[in-house]
């Protein structure tokens, strides 16, 4: 064998020599070191829900705005009821209790023309209900200020709608009655303990008016609530 050739097998096995080592079966510290990282980065509040909602009912307390009326501010004091079958299906059910005023534009009407019914005329509410089914299939959690986890779910939202209006009628008087649609939305819960929740909801209706010339009423409803579960369980460690 020549001088030429020897240096090339040489150089060669030099080059072979990392991906030998690389093709080699990981040693037994390899495998240990591996085992121990995994199990520490494993996120287990994702892994395992430490807030189970499955079988559990949530009974919550809110405040609401429904602010897509041009003629009229409302605020609306409510209560809902949430029940989960399995941890992301959820059958709710929801009542709103609107109190309102007359916006700006409102306001401005009704002191420029004082005789005119166009105010009246429009539907106002008196209840806002609902009942749906919810897919929460998101849950996480997320650092605040750098000091805490805080724990949430997000969810959507979709169902029956109902109300109860109000408005004057021309020839009739006031005609005051209940009409029917669907709702949808969109939710976020945040768990403040074991058991407290505060909720984030935004819910869009859509209601046959009960006005002579007909139509669709779509009341948006954008409320916060506190909430608590029902039966209380321990949290995961």
């Amino acid at each position: 064998m020549n001088r030429k050739v020897a240096s090339h097998l040489v150089l060669l096995s030099l080059m072979m020599a990392p991906v030998q080592a690389w093709a080699e079966e990981p040693s037994n510290l390899d495998k240990a070191l591996e085992r121990y990282w995994g199990e520490h980065r494993d996120p287990p509040a994702v892994q395992h829900k430490l807030h189970p909602r499955a079988s559990r009912t949530e009974i919550s307390a809110h405040y609401a705005l429904i602010p897509n009326d041009e003629y009229r501010d409302y605020t609306a004091p409510g209560v809902s009821v949430t029940h989960f079958l399995f941890e992301s299906l959820s059958l709710g059910l929801s009542a709103s209790f609107p109190q309102q005023s007359f916006s700006k534009l409102g306001q401005f009407l009704g002191d420029t023309f004082p005789k005119s019914e166009t105010l009246d005329e429009q539907e106002q509410y008196k209840l806002l209900a609902g009942l749906d089914v919810g897919w929460v299939p998101f849950y996480g959690k997320m650092s605040f200020l750098g000091f805490d986890l805080a724990h949430f779910d997000l969810g959507a939202y979709l169902g029956a709608g109902a109300a109860q209006t109000t408005f004057l009628e021309t020839g009739v008087g006031q005609s005051d009655g209940m009409t029917f649609g669907g709702s949808t939305g969109v939710g976020m819960r945040f768990y403040i303990t074991k058991w407290v929740t505060l909720r984030f909801d935004w819910r869009q209706h859509f209601l046959l008016a009960r006005r002579p010339e007909g139509g669709v009423i779509s009341p948006t409803v954008l409320a916060v609530g506190l909430g608590t579960f029902f039966p209380y369980t321990e949290d995961r460690p």
